[in-house]
Formats: structure tokens, sequence, C-alpha cells
């Protein structure tokens, strides 16, 4: 635990063999459970993810023994549910309960597609069966390999206090087809708030984020100064010197399009996966809407504005070493661009039409429209009247009106999403990063 919440972190990972088991090791301790997600890698990237899973676990076993109390099947601290030794255990979708206590269904294991899940005495069906219980769910104290098609559930449990662990604290996933790094995330979201964290945390498996600064990027979201913290490589000169050129004038250009589209004015570098999340968030936000691809971070900002979410940078310094980009830029770019124009317009229309009108919406379409206009015939009057006529001249007057008329839009909206912008974190008496 994180003074006194509860953090989860997401660790997507697509052919990271050499990096995300380090990734693994170095999970600061407060972190209470991990769930690593292969994206069905084609290197050992999950064999590594399997080693390192276990190893923590088995470490962290011994370490993480709380007292419990319970209440007919549930643990209880101070008010706050957990399950002790209850839980579930599903093969194909379907939920297996124990009537009790832990037993072996029929004496045998049963298997969720490569991690093995005993539910001792029980009754367990698969294929969507269910065996019910009397005194709550049955879990696994140390299952290893969860996939899309089912999964198994560990022990949840509560300190008398109130502070929280759970078991195991690694949780390895495999998908059974590739689905790109927002939709690896995205599983990890769903599995974080069924399991009720308070904060979930972002870190990528190819070593670019440090672990020592975690602790930096959950504060804001712990502190309920922001709904959703991330990290921002371009808040000084030193930092953005550590940047190669070309990912630099990239950023550079994404910043701007992201803000315009999100209505974050003065959030910097949405490419940044390094972000922490709160769980009232994630209960709020449609995850099976959120776009799978590398767009998916721009894509969580403009979501959190709907909402009415803050969002607080962290600067941090960039961390490059010996990874391979698997962004296809061919593919990349169009896709995005295509991403931030369809949902700039779902949040203009969700926040100023939908939800409560503002007549920014008027300065936008006029602007648009006029501006478009406008080019197309400033463009028709240069190439059959030529560059010096009346026609030309009008056509550019009027391109000048639409791009004011956006520019107004622009400033009405960044007053208007202020109170969402909890700014650059900065830790009271803490060091910069």
């Amino acid at each position: 635990m994180y003074e006194g919440h509860t953090v989860g972190v997401v660790v997507p990972a697509y052919n990271e063999s050499g990096f995300v088991g380090e990734v693994i090791e170095t999970l600061p301790a407060f972190v209470d459970r991990a769930y690593v997600i292969d994206d069905r890698s084609t290197d050992g990237t999950w064999a590594e993810i399997e080693r390192a899973a276990a190893a923590v676990n088995e470490r962290a076993a011994p370490e993480r023994l709380p007292a419990l109390h319970a209440d007919g099947g549930r643990t209880r601290a101070e008010g706050r549910p957990a399950h002790a030794n209850t839980g579930r255990t599903q093969a194909d979708g379907g939920p297996a309960h124990a009537e009790g206590g832990p037993a072996n269904a029929e004496g045998g294991p049963a298997h969720a597609d490569g991690g093995p899940a005993h539910a001792d005495s029980g009754r367990t069906q698969t294929g969507g069966g269910s065996a019910h219980a009397e005194s709550g769910r049955t879990q696994t104290g140390g299952g290893s390999a969860h996939a899309d098609s089912g999964r198994t559930q560990a022990d949840d449990r509560t300190y008398p206090d109130g502070g929280g662990t759970f078991d195991p604290r690694v949780v390895p996933i495999r998908h059974e087809e590739n689905r790109g790094v927002g939709g690896a995330i995205k599983t990890g979201y769903q599995r974080a708030r069924e399991d009720g964290l308070d904060v979930v945390a972002v870190m990528n498996g190819d070593g670019q984020m440090d672990p020592a600064i975690l602790d930096r990027i959950v504060d804001p979201v712990v502190a309920g100064r922001a709904d959703y913290a991330k990290g921002n490589r371009l808040s000084n000169a030193d930092d953005r010197a550590e940047m190669p050129a070309w990912r630099l004038f990239g950023n550079g250009v994404l910043t701007f399009l992201t803000k315009c589209v999100s209505g974050y004015w003065r959030m910097s570098d949405p490419q940044n996966g390094y972000t922490a999340i709160s769980g009232r968030a994630l209960e709020l936000i449609d995850l099976d809407r959120l776009y799978e691809d590398y767009g998916f971070c721009n894509d969580l900002l403009v979501h959190c504005n709907v909402h009415g979410m803050r969002v607080e940078d962290v600067p941090m310094r960039s961390r490059y070493g010996d990874e391979r980009s698997h962004i296809r830029y061919s593919t990349f770019v169009p896709s995005l661009s295509w991403l931030l124009a369809r949902r700039a317009a779902w949040r203009y229309k969700q926040k100023y039409v939908v939800s409560d009108f503002h007549p920014l919406v008027f300065l936008l379409v006029l602007g648009l429209l006029g501006g478009g206009a406008g080019l197309a015939f400033t463009g028709w009057f240069v190439a059959t009247a030529g560059a010096a006529t009346v026609e030309t001249l009008v056509s550019l007057v009027v391109v000048l009106l639409g791009a004011c008329f956006v520019a107004l839009a622009m400033v009405f909206d960044r007053l208007a999403n202020e109170p969402l912008e909890a700014g650059v974190y900065d830790r009271v008496g803490g060091e910069g990063p």
C-alpha cells in the first residue's frame, strides 16, 4: 500500500524478452498487485514473465501473511471487504464456487488456459456452468497464468488496520491474440477494477520507465489532486535534450494536436505511457470504447475530459536503452490522425451540445466551414484568374476570418477546462525529477 491506498501496476509487454523480467523484479515494495500482460509475443517474453512472476511471488509469500477476521466467508478490516482464502476459478467463462473452504474438485486440478486453479471438495464446472457456495468464493493462493478465455483470481486479503495485500502479487496474463498496447492496458485495467484497487499505474515492459519514481507518478492521485497523472518528458530543457530529435519533433506535433482534441491545454507529452489513474475513474470510463493501439493514451485523455476528471503532469527524464520501438509510422500516423479527428468531434458534442450548450460550437463550426470554403475558392481563383484578383483577396480574408473563429473557440475551450488541470506535479518538501 501507499499512504493508505492500494496500488496496482499494469505492465503491457509485446516482444520484450530481456526487459520485462527486470521490470517485474524491480517493482517498488508498495505495489500490492501487478498485472503483466503478454500481448501474444512471438519471442521468449511469456516464459520470462512466468519465471519473474514466480520468483517475485515466492519471495512475497512469507512476508504477506495477514491477520484475518472472517465473517461468513468474508474478511473485513474497518469496514473494508476482502476475501480470505476465498475467490473464484473460471475456465471458459464459467465461475466455480466452493462450498465453504478450499478443497479439490473431484481430487483433480481445474485449468484456466495455462494457470492451474484448485478448488478442494467444491463443485467445479466449466464452459459457463457454476457451482455455488454457501460461504463465498474460492480463490487460489498462487495461480500464475491467466488468459482471456478464463482466469484464476487469487486471495485478496486485508490487515486488521485496514491495510491490504494481494496474493499472488504478480498476475501473469496472456492474450489469445495480439490486440495492441492499448488492448493490453485495457485488460489490466479491467482486472484491477474487479479487484477494487484504489490507484492503478502503467509501466511498460520495455524498461523505459524508472520504478524509482513510481511514487511520484501515483502521488497526485493518492493525494486527491488528480484523477489521472502522467509523466512529462518535455517539462524542461534538460529532459528534452535527452530525447532524440525526431522523437522530440513528433512528440511536439502530437502534444499540440492532443491539446486541441482533449481539452487539457496545459498538458504535454501525451504519448508518455507512465501513468496512474484512480479507481473512481476506472469505474466511470467505458473501457471497452477505448482505442487499442498506440493512440490509447490520447484517447484516454479525451474520455477523462468528457467525464470531468482532473489531470496532472509529473516531470520525468527520458530513459532509452536497447529496446526497439514496435510503431509502424506508415499506419500509425493516418490511424492516429483519424482517431483524433473523431474524438475531437465526439468531445465537443458531448461537452458543449449534449451535456450543456456553449456558443463556442458556433464559432468552431463557422470557422472550420468558412476557412475550408475560403481555401477552396482561393485555390480555384488562383488557378483560373491568377493571384492578383479581387476574388482571390476576398477568399483569403474568409480564410483569415475562419482561422480567427477557430482560435477564439480554442480560447473558450481552454477557459472552460482550466478547472480540470491540476498543473505540474510539485511535491511539498520533495525533490525535483
